[in-house]
């Protein structure tokens, strides 16, 4: 079971993923998309790094849940 924190962590992150693809599909330089968000450009590349950590997070736990030994 997920604590408050955890689960506020989860939401901001899936918050920042979904801002991200947004950024990227837009067809605009990230510091262009920012300010139309009112985003400052070191925040987002902040969360950026945090949403790539997290999923590498993910994945390495999903190939140890995986991984078999002989």
């Amino acid at each position: 079971m997920m604590t408050n924190q955890e689960a506020k962590l989860a939401e901001t992150l899936k918050i920042w993923t979904d801002h991200i693809n947004d950024c990227r599909s837009s067809g605009m330089t990230v510091r262009a998309w920012c300010k139309s968000k009112g985003i400052h450009v070191h925040t987002y590349y902040y969360r950026q790094n945090q949403v790539r950590k997290a999923a590498c997070k993910e994945a390495q736990q999903q190939e140890r849940k995986t991984s078999v030994f002989a």
